[in-house]
């Protein structure tokens, strides 16, 4: 098999480029996939603490039975699964399940976490829907005092598509850039060896080589072309010397 010199240089830097871009394409992925997830909660937190806001001033003005609505209102806004709990754990709002069937959702990790008086997220499988949601959950304050919780969440299956998607993004611009990066390390190769080249082909033209030879020659890469060229002259000019 002949390798030629362009082949010969670029091959190392070929393999070094898709091995740095492929190492790149990873690490890109995988910390784009903690930074969306961490975007991701942080907004839902904000929209939290907006429903928690609304939730306040209804249960101030006593409307109860608007927490329903106000669940839907909030869940068709924002694409979301919205719950607006009081304190002792019954739901008084849900958007996705109705209330007779929601069971106590005091013992909820996030919610507990709430009701002491912090903003929390979990990330579990929902007993009563049976999938992974992403959850925040903000406590709900009447004069200061927490009545109730307000909680956002959204699906997993969700987050995952959007992470696919910005992936295969990712993985199209890497493949773009190391198909560039490769043409451009052939040309660079060409552009360097070419001298080499030359002077291999002018020095077998200056040696008058039989067609045999040149067959032969062919078969070589470039250096070992010129390494047989000066080394058959160094012989004729020996040759020479000893006549």
């Amino acid at each position: 098999m002949r390798y030629s010199l362009i082949t010969r240089f670029a091959f190392p830097y070929i393999i070094l480029i898709l091995a740095v871009m492929g190492g790149l394409s990873l690490a890109v992925s995988y910390s784009l996939r903690d930074t969306y997830t961490d975007n991701l909660k942080i907004r839902l937190m904000g929209e939290t603490r907006e429903l928690a806001k609304d939730a306040s001033e209804l249960l101030i003005s006593g409307e109860i039975s608007g927490m329903e609505r106000l669940a839907m209102e909030y869940a068709r806004l924002l694409n979301s699964r919205a719950t607006i709990i009081m304190a002792d754990g019954t739901v008084v709002g849900e958007s996705q399940t109705d209330l007779e069937e929601m069971e106590n959702h005091l013992k909820r990790p996030e919610v507990q976490s709430a009701i002491m008086g912090e903003d929390a997220s979990a990330t579990r499988i929902s007993s009563t829907l049976g999938k992974s949601f992403l959850y925040t959950a903000v406590p709900i304050y009447i004069e200061e005092k927490i009545t109730g919780v307000a909680r956002l969440s959204i699906t997993l299956t969700e987050v995952e598509t959007s992470i696919r998607s910005l992936n295969r993004a990712i993985l199209v611009a890497t493949a773009v850039a190391t198909l560039l990066a490769i043409l451009l390390t052939f040309l660079i190769t060409n552009w360097t060896t070419l001298p080499f080249r030359r002077l291999s082909n002018s020095i077998n033209k200056m040696k008058n080589l039989s067609e045999s030879q040149l067959t032969d020659l062919g078969d070589k890469d470039e250096l070992l072309q010129l390494d047989h060229a000066f080394t058959s002259m160094s012989q004729q000019l020996q040759s020479q010397i000893d006549e």
